[in-house]
């Protein structure tokens, strides 16, 4: 009897094919498209429990049409295409994952896409003094900001060599010194030579005033007696005195005072750096603070800047969705075919059978976006005042 049974479905098998094949004869010569309706149940499944394209096995071992698809136009494979705001972006174009293109606009203000540290997310870099060519003074950052750029270490001045918030330094001459005689600083680390010859009664000096010829002789002077710990100054008599170097990381004049030995220390923003620890310059290590999840310092390719580079689907993801660890989504492809499911060969990846997905409790997540484990992904929600998500474990408030 069951031989009979399987004899005669395969007979109607059979003849189901023998009227598909006479209706492909038929009209062979035509212009139509042959796209006939084969109704649920017309087909046994094959062996492995594959079907046509479009159809799916049941249960009783027959072919019926899959969900949602009406007739053999609906046959091609589905593709929700993402948008800018699925995938966590507000600027430039990018692939909506079925093959076209979002336009998600452009930035506001002094902001630039992908200046946050994630591609095609309006952000500003603020520029350091470096990158703005400064080194003194209060100058604005490119991002709406003002920063301090320090001090000039003495004898330089702020500006005083030209260009604004650049130290500099203009030297003097024997004449604007009103000096006549003798050699002395020019006021910029170099030396000044006031090649005048004194009379006969007369010394450099002598009457009492540095360089100028006076009656008299000259009592030089000291560098303790002018206060001065490095550089060279004048001796009063014609003469320079070096007073010495300084040891590092101090440099002559760097606190700010002529020939007295100091250091300026820099400042995070002055270096343009927004996160992590930085030398200050001077002998001492700075905090320049941490990043916020799921931002990184240098996670986005830019030491000392707070970034995130999102990930891609990986090797064999073929189906559904991901998050991309940067708080968008990625799009690892459409549907599956046949009676193939997403996510029962693995998270994203299409296979015979059923996917049970999971939620943010059973995965012991609490903010966040995470995969279902089979096609979506989920949102865990945001922490509470005072906690971060992903601080300590991913997708955890701490």
């Amino acid at each position: 009897a069951r031989r009979g049974s399987r004899l005669g479905a395969a007979a109607g098998d059979m003849h189901v094919l023998a009227r598909l094949v006479l209706g492909l004869l038929v009209l062979g010569g035509s212009a139509c498209v042959f796209a006939p309706d084969l109704g649920d149940g017309a087909l046994h499944c094959a062996p492995d429990g594959s079907c046509p394209l479009g159809l799916v096995c049941g249960t009783e071992g027959r072919c019926s049409r899959a969900q949602g698809i009406q007739s053999a136009g609906d046959l091609a494979i589905s593709c929700v295409p993402l948008s800018c705001a699925d995938e966590g972006k507000d600027c430039g174009a990018l692939e909506d994952g079925c093959g076209g293109v979002l336009d998600c606009g452009s930035c506001a203000g002094t902001a630039r896409c992908g200046e946050s540290g994630i591609a095609n997310v309006c952000g500003c870099i603020a520029r350091s003094c470096a990158q703005l060519g400064k080194n003194c003074g209060a100058v604005e950052d490119g991002c709406g900001a003002t920063v301090s750029c320090g001090t000039c270490a003495s004898p330089n001045q702020c500006g005083a060599g030209g260009p604004a918030s650049v130290c500099g330094c203009t030297p003097t001459s024997c004449a604007l010194s009103g000096k006549n005689c003798g050699t002395l600083p020019d006021g910029c680390g170099g030396v000044l030579s006031c090649s005048g010859t004194c009379q006969a009664n007369e010394s450099c000096g002598g009457g009492g005033v540095m360089n100028v010829c006076g009656v008299g002789p000259c009592t030089k002077t000291s560098c303790a007696a002018e206060g001065a710990s490095c550089g060279s100054v004048s001796d009063g008599c014609g003469s320079t005195l070096d007073c010495g170097a300084c040891p590092a990381p101090a440099q002559c004049g760097g606190g700010g005072v002529a020939n007295t030995c100091g250091c300026t220390p820099t400042t995070c923003a002055a270096r343009g750096v927004a996160c992590g620890a930085l030398s200050d310059g001077c002998g001492r290590t700075i905090d320049c603070g941490s990043c916020a999840s799921p931002s990184s310092c240098g996670g986005g390719a830019l030491p000392g800047r707070c970034g995130c580079t999102p990930a891609r689907c990986g090797a064999g993801k073929d189906c559904g969705r991901l998050p991309d660890g940067c708080g968008g989504v990625v799009s690892c492809g459409g549907a599956c075919e046949g009676n193939k499911t997403c996510g029962a060969g693995g998270a994203n990846v299409c296979g015979k059978g059923s996917c049970t997905p999971t939620s943010c409790a059973l995965a012991g997540k609490g903010c966040g976006l995470i995969s279902d484990g089979c096609s979506q992904t989920l949102s865990c929600g945001s922490c509470p005042t005072g906690t971060t998500c992903g601080a300590l474990l991913p997708n955890v408030c701490s």
